[in-house]
């Protein structure tokens, strides 16, 4: 951690310069992380299991949650041991009587970041579900730019409004692509071993 805080601490002042000239924007900052967040990750995620359950794929649909759900967890672990605490522009440019007041409790220990762990997970599991039951190249490429700007808006929004350092907002990219595609390679038809 020690190595990124310079970086860290550079774009979140930046990005704070950046917040402070554009209050105006606040509204669309917020509404992107909201899209980016755990609930709208779960949406697709539950979504994209019943598409594959109700194309007879209840193996991959069952393994996709219990990702989603290990996932969850791996991030609350680490969020316990490193113990991260936000940088103060989070306070300020949170919502304290509106409804991110229940984030006030999330922002204990921020690294890595849950909400763009969980939505790259997601929007990565729906477009390789859409390869895996090869739909049409035009919906895969509409669900691949629909995921670009989710999880590129969330991320940006966040370093926005201070909610996340840069190093929480990539660890939690790496990590959900990470895990989504640790999920589909197990769910890979295996070759056959010739006897």
């Amino acid at each position: 951690m020690d190595l990124f805080r310079p970086i860290d601490f550079g774009t979140t002042y930046f990005f704070n310069f950046l917040t402070e000239t554009n209050v105006h924007l606040l509204p669309a900052f917020r509404a992107g992380c909201f899209l980016a967040g755990p609930w709208i990750a779960g949406l697709v995620a539950l979504l994209t299991a019943l598409l594959l359950a109700r194309q007879g794929h209840h193996r991959a649909a069952m393994m996709l949650l219990a990702y989603f759900l290990a996932g969850s967890l791996l991030v609350e672990a680490v969020r316990f041991l490193v113990q991260r605490p936000p940088s103060t522009f989070a306070l300020i440019w949170l919502e304290v009587d509106g409804p991110f007041r229940a984030n006030l409790r999330a922002l204990s220990s921020i690294f890595p970041s849950e909400s763009i762990f969980l939505s790259t997970f997601a929007w990565i599991g729906l477009w390789i579900t859409a390869r895996k039951l090869d739909w049409n190249q035009f919906a895969r490429l509409a669900i691949l730019l629909l995921a670009f700007v989710v999880v590129f808006g969330g991320f940006v929004c966040n370093l926005f409004l201070a909610r996340h350092y840069l190093s929480d907002l990539l660890a939690g990219l790496a990590g959900g692509a990470g895990i989504a595609l640790l999920a589909w390679s197990f769910d890979r038809p295996r070759p056959e071993v010739a006897s």
